[in-house]
């Protein structure tokens, strides 16, 4: 019980205090606890809600500054505050968030499976319309495609780095990285990578100010993806690379979207995919599949953890 709740009160009996939570261990663990990976989530998702509804509810800003000022509040939330909670517990940021150098194979499958899994996300969506499954009413997909207009009017550049590229990289940072480490001292590898997908597909649900039931599933499925990639290769690196690929891809089609539809490439919302494209698709993802697969860190300290109950 002490070695779970990371506290020796359970064995001597004495009274927690808040100071409990911001004192240096004596000896530094190599892994937060679970206790630690939930209490950081839970401080974390309010921390988001409450910056992003805020940035969106300045409407005398226009996406020029809001875009800017997004970026920096996303890597402060998912990479300032797992790397204070490593610096408290005095823990190494690169075993605790499991930044290990990938192998070439690895990012080599990560490419791939970040070029195709889109594909498959896509039909999802319209499944779930064609079954009714939508909450954002035409009010919300008005004011939506009001926004992907202003976007179209920056610079490709940095639409893809404050949406495709910082997300992407602190999402994993936190979710495979420290979230998944803390998870990995109490679960198997399989519950690990379910939890963190499940807790990764509840985030996107509430992480803006209109609460979308139909985008828990696809970023459920993506979550076990990732999970999938970080548990196999041991490191977040590889995920933020998938990460980033699936979502530079997504934003520069919708961004070009009216040069695509006039080269004749242009593809609605409800219509499901060419069942050649969804060929190549699975083609790619098998490859990134088996590339990740075979690419095993086996060198890496993570692979040790020690603090896991079951390998």
């Amino acid at each position: 019980a002490a070695r779970i709740f990371g506290a020796e009160s359970v064995l001597y009996g004495r009274s927690p205090a808040w100071g409990d939570l911001f004192r240096q261990p004596t000896h530094a663990p190599s892994s937060p606890s679970l206790t630690q990976g939930l209490f950081t989530l839970a401080l974390l998702f309010p921390v988001f809600f409450l910056t992003n509804s805020g940035i969106a509810r300045m409407a005398e800003w226009n996406l020029q500054v809001k875009l800017p000022v997004a970026a920096p509040l996303t890597v402060f939330v998912f990479a300032g505050i797992p790397m204070l909670a490593c610096w408290l517990r005095g823990m190494r940021v690169v075993q605790a968030c499991r930044l290990f150098r990938p192998r070439p194979l690895a990012i080599i499958g990560s490419v791939l499976l970040g070029g195709s899994l889109w594909a498959f996300a896509h039909e999802v969506v319209v499944l779930e319309e064609s079954w009714g499954f939508v909450t954002l009413d035409s009010r919300l997909w008005e004011r939506a495609q009001q926004t992907l207009d202003e976007l179209r009017r920056l610079p490709a550049w940095l639409v893809v780095l404050c949406i495709g590229l910082i997300p992407a990289v602190c999402e994993e940072l936190f979710f495979r990285g420290y979230l998944f480490q803390a998870l990995r001292t109490q679960l198997s590898g399989t519950a690990s990578i379910w939890a963190s997908a499940i807790l990764f597909g509840l985030f996107h649900l509430v992480a803006t100010d209109a609460l979308s039931i139909e985008r828990l599933l696809p970023s459920t499925m993506m979550g076990l993806a990732l999970g999938w990639v970080a548990w196999k290769t041991r490191s977040t690196v590889p995920g933020m690379i998938l990460h980033t690929c699936h979502n530079s891809l997504l934003i520069s089609v919708s961004y070009y979207q009216p040069q695509l539809t006039a080269q004749g490439w242009g593809l609605e919302q409800a219509q499901h995919l060419p069942a050649t494209w969804l060929a190549a698709a699975a083609a790619l993802s098998g490859a990134g599949a088996l590339c990740t697969a075979f690419a095993r860190n086996s060198s890496s300290p993570a692979d040790r953890e020690p603090n896991t109950v079951r390998p």
